[in-house]
């Protein structure tokens, strides 16, 4: 094992994974000042931000790894505090995002045996854009709404993803990236908490660097999952900054009061304990439940618990009944997403098959209000779902129900096998945090922070499976969709 740029590289398959004493993410420092100097100077200078996204569309034109790279930029801008980053991302974004998606179709046109691309994936949302557009011929009220909504997913898609499938042999260097990130994005936030810019949108939760509490909720959830995970399983020395960061997270979530991104975070440690059986990369995929550092953090949390337990008892009392509502989880769950659920489901009776269409508002009788347009083209609608199998059903009924679960499974399946428990817990809470936000279709905002999550956790999975045959086979194998393809 080497370092070289402050990443941890793996060189034989004994230490090619986090809990073989591989893959430790390190902190970079020249980004992690590339971040604060930028930050600070956007704060002061904000029109400097225009020069900011035209740099970035260029960089995500240079190549795939340069695409993530700027992608990965992209997200601080797009869901970051307006005091801090600058107006005009809305427009710029699809700039960015459709240039990373040009080099993804240039290199596949110029270059398609260096240029591999996930085919099974890339079928489905081939599949998936088939019946949207039927959808939008036959029962959307807004056809060119659906259009527009279909390219901007499918485009942002396939920019994210089959970037990071393309640089998954870069995965070490990905996992200190947004470490430093996810670092910055922390550290970040306990700097403005004293300046009074972390309640600039409501005086209860806390939104960080970001632009709203129920934003920063869902990401910290994303990054204390990640970092606990990497602390459980990795076994080396000098690894508690990972339980540190991953502590500092979880404050920050109970601190936003997302109880979505509490509830992900830990429905999503049970779900990755469950599908760890199923690993195939380690012989013992729960041997770290026995660890000391397991014992440690009970020991440490019943003491806690005894200690302060009517202190902890209203903080969690507070913390699940934030507006004021009093109840068990399904009374709770009523009162924050069931009106929204209902209307969902009316809709969805009305057109069980086909749903009213991709990206169409529930109140059907008010439309028109909901509709953003330019030049009289409705290219945006403010909708909010709340729910996303409710959402999905309202939206591409049964048929496209079916579709996106079939996604899904493609989507989690190979990090199960291959990604290592980090890239799982981490999967499974980006995509249960989703489930409560509907935002697994919309890439405009956290839904487009979950699509790296997922890029990220899928490039993780075709770097340990190509680890694994070459260890096995002596053979370099060419992942497709982490089916074993040989060269």
């Amino acid at each position: 094992m080497y370092v070289m740029d402050g990443v941890v590289k793996a060189w034989s398959f004994e230490q090619s994974g986090e809990g073989r004493g591989g893959l430790i993410p390190t902190l970079l420092p020249r980004f992690l000042v590339l971040l604060i100097v930028s930050s600070v100077v956007l704060a002061v200078i904000g029109p400097l931000g225009q020069v900011v996204f035209i740099v970035l569309a260029i960089h995500a034109l240079r190549g795939a790894k340069q695409s993530v790279e700027a992608l990965g930029l992209l997200s601080i801008l797009l869901l970051g505090s307006r005091a801090i980053y600058p107006d005009g991302v809305g427009l710029f974004r699809w700039v960015i995002i459709f240039c990373a998606f040009g080099r993804v179709v240039w290199d596949s046109v110029v270059n398609p045996e260096i240029s591999p691309v996930p085919r099974r994936l890339l079928g489905v949302l081939s599949l998936l854009s088939v019946w949207v557009l039927v959808g939008a011929y036959l029962v959307s009220p807004v056809p060119v709404l659906t259009i527009l909504k279909l390219i901007s997913f499918v485009v942002g898609v396939i920019a994210i993803v089959v970037s990071f499938y393309r640089t998954y042999d870069l995965i070490p260097y990905w996992y200190s990236w947004f470490f430093t990130m996810f670092v910055f994005s922390l550290l970040g936030s306990i700097v403005v908490a004293p300046m009074g810019l972390g309640y600039l949108r409501t005086a209860q939760g806390f939104q960080g660097i970001f632009q709203h509490p129920m934003t920063f909720g869902p990401l910290a959830a994303s990054i204390a999952a990640w970092m606990a995970g990497l602390y459980l399983v990795c076994k080396r020395d000098g690894l508690w900054r990972f339980l540190g960061l991953s502590c500092l997270a979880c404050l920050f979530v109970y601190a936003s009061l997302s109880r979505t991104a509490a509830l992900a975070l830990g429905s999503g440690f049970l779900l990755a304990l469950i599908a760890s059986i199923f690993r195939r990369d380690v012989k013992r995929p729960l041997e770290f439940l026995f660890s000391s550092k397991i014992l440690i953090i009970l020991g440490f949390l019943v003491s806690a618990g005894v200690l302060f337990a009517p202190q902890l008892s209203q903080a969690i009392q507070d913390f699940i009944a934030k507006d004021g509502v009093q109840g068990d989880a399904a009374e709770l769950f009523e009162e924050s997403r069931g009106a929204l659920v209902a209307r969902s489901m009316v809709n969805f009776r009305a057109s069980p098959l086909m749903g009213i269409g991709f990206g169409v508002p529930s109140d059907l009788r008010r439309l028109d209000q909901h509709l953003e347009k330019i030049a009289g083209i409705p290219v945006s609608a403010s909708s909010e779902k709340g729910f996303m199998p409710s959402a999905v059903l309202e939206e591409i009924g049964i048929g496209g129900a079916m579709i996106t679960i079939w996604l899904l499974i493609l989507l989690i399946r190979p990090v199960v096998h291959w990604g290592g428990f980090p890239a799982i817990w981490l999967l499974f809470t980006s995509i249960l945090v989703n489930v409560g936000q509907a935002i697994f279709y919309s890439i405009g905002g956290p839904g487009y922070f979950l699509w790296l999550m997922i890029g990220l956790c899928y490039a993780r999975a075709c770097w340990g499976k190509k680890n694994m045959l070459m260890h096995f086979y002596g053979k370099r194998p060419e992942v497709d969709n982490c089916a074993l393809r040989w060269r």
